[in-house]
C-alpha cells in the first residue's frame, strides 16, 4: 500500500534501560493504562520532544492516539504486527531507525478477562514480561 498519503501524528523514540523493569505511566485514564518495559519513552509531536507521561499529562497525545497510529503504520507496512489467540491482542513491532532510536513494541492487550493495557518496550516479543 502506498503511505504516500500518510503522515504520522507524533514519532515515538524508544530508548532502551539495563532492566526490564516495567513502569505505570497512567492510572486507568482511559479505561485502560499505560506501561514502559525496560527504556525510556519520548513523544516527538511538532517539532518538540516530550518524556512519554509528561506528554500523556499535558495532553499532547492520549493512549487511544498510539492504538489507533499502531493500526495505520502496520497497515502502510511501517511496523509488522501479529496476534495472540488471548483474545485479540496485538504487537507491533517497530525496527531501528537510528542509533538514538533504537526498534520498539508496542503491545495493545484485548484478554477475554477484560485487559485492554498498552504497553511499550523493547524490539521483539514483550508479551512474555507481562506474563512473568
Amino acid at each position: 500500500m502506498n503511505s504516500g498519503n500518510y503522515t504520522r501524528d507524533f514519532q515515538v523514540k524508544y530508548l532502551r534501560r539495563n532492566d526490564n523493569d516495567i513502569i505505570k505511566i497512567t492510572n486507568n485514564s482511559e479505561n485502560y493504562n499505560l506501561y514502559t518495559i525496560g527504556g525510556d519513552v519520548y513523544i516527538i509531536k511538532n517539532n518538540s520532544e516530550y518524556l512519554l507521561s509528561n506528554a500523556i499529562n499535558q495532553n499532547i497525545i492520549s493512549i487511544d492516539d498510539f492504538c489507533r497510529q499502531a493500526i495505520m503504520d502496520s497497515k502502510y507496512n511501517l511496523c509488522r504486527s501479529d496476534g495472540y489467540s488471548d483474545g485479540g491482542s496485538l504487537e507491533y513491532y517497530y525496527p531501528k531507525i537510528s542509533k538514538d532510536n533504537e526498534g520498539y513494541t508496542i503491545l495493545k492487550l484485548h484478554t477475554l478477562d477484560g485487559n485492554e493495557d498498552l504497553y511499550i518496550g523493547m524490539q521483539g516479543e514483550i508479551m512474555k514480561f507481562i506474563n512473568q
